[in-house]
């Protein structure tokens, strides 16, 4: 974790000062707090080298892979699996023996209100538009440490704020709609996967799709976005 939180601190300080944010977020608090990889292979989405770390995690590391495909990612990983098969044989049975009980893992489209997250493919020439739809379609825990790259998707101030605000309305939201009865894991998961899509994925979907086209010319979603309500037109 230490070396994780060194190299993502290191990674947002190379930018401009309010990425500094991501650090106060409850996404990087319950990474911190659970043990993931989540700090480490954000960093990687910073620092390339780092991508070989990427297979790791696989669910995150094809995200970012998708966001840019890199030889490090690529290369690195492949070198780094043959590496673990020689010294543990056995972990791909017991790696699979473990994910098999993780039901609790979802796809983000499939949560109420996911399947618009799919409306990012409009704008896949964008890395961070591929970020979001393979973090969208790939399952992960929806208890927010697995969505800290959602992140790198913000290249401005007031990105980064919207994502900001986003992850903690969050555990705000999710504390005012979970009945105190409630003590089960799985049952309390069920309750925030909603606030997840809703304050994380929705808002960075709507950061990508707000974005001009690569080459800069307006296309069917600029048109969509920026045109007036149809009622407000003069006659």
């Amino acid at each position: 974790m230490a070396v994780g939180t060194g190299a993502l601190t290191y990674g947002v300080l190379e930018g401009p000062g309010y990425r500094l944010l991501v650090l106060g977020s409850p996404c990087f608090v319950m990474a911190i707090s659970l043990v993931q990889w989540s700090p480490l292979l954000t960093a990687a989405g910073m620092l390339a080298p780092l991508g070989a770390l990427a297979v790791c995690k696989p669910n995150l590391g094809l995200a970012l892979f998708a966001r840019r495909p890199t030889w490090w990612i690529a290369g690195g990983g492949l070198v780094l699996l043959i590496v673990s098969l020689a010294l543990v044989p056995s972990w791909p049975m017991e790696w699979r023996r473990v994910v098999s009980g993780m039901s609790y893992y979802q796809s983000p489209v499939t949560v109420m209100g996911g399947p618009l997250l799919l409306l990012a493919v409009l704008r896949w020439r964008d890395p961070d538009a591929r970020l979001l739809l393979a973090m969208s379609v790939i399952p992960s825990n929806l208890i927010l440490y697995d969505q800290l790259p959602l992140f790198l998707i913000a290249r401005t101030r007031r990105e980064m704020m919207v994502l900001f605000i986003g992850s903690w309305l969050v555990p705000i939201v999710t504390k005012l709609i979970v009945p105190e009865w409630v003590h089960d894991d799985i049952v309390s998961q069920t309750f925030i996967r909603a606030p997840v899509v809703a304050f994380l994925f929705l808002p960075a979907l709507y950061i990508v799709l707000s974005r001009r086209n690569a080459d800069g010319a307006p296309d069917g979603v600029d048109r969509m976005l920026n045109s007036p309500i149809p009622w407000t037109r003069a006659s």
